[in-house]
């Protein structure tokens, strides 16, 4: 029942989005966006973002990723290594927000 609820409320929220918008913009003393939020660069973005992550995927149930993946759990844990990871973590995220941008 849960996942049937969030469905809908992300159908509505695709069905709504420029009314939302308006709303959320009015509310924020924003001025209303001009353009949809379905525009055909922004589709591109999101269809991009998908393949991405759907490559990352299949990357990461390969054989290589398997092994990598064995690998990062046999590490010994320490709050070092998992400060070091996070800030890895965001190193690469923030190069690749500046990338992509």
């Amino acid at each position: 029942a849960s996942v049937l609820i969030l469905a809908s409320l992300c159908v509505a929220t695709g069905l709504f989005a420029d009314a939302a918008a308006a709303a959320v913009s009015r509310l924020l003393g924003a001025p209303t966006p001009a353009n949809g939020a379905f525009t055909a660069a922004n589709l591109l973005k999101t269809l991009r973002s998908a393949a991405l992550g759907a490559a990352v995927f299949a990357a990461a149930l390969s054989p290589p990723g398997k092994r990598v993946a064995a690998a990062v759990r046999g590490r010994p844990r320490s709050f070092a290594g998992l400060a070091m990871a996070f800030l890895g973590g965001l190193a690469a995220l923030a190069a690749a927000l500046v990338a992509l941008g």
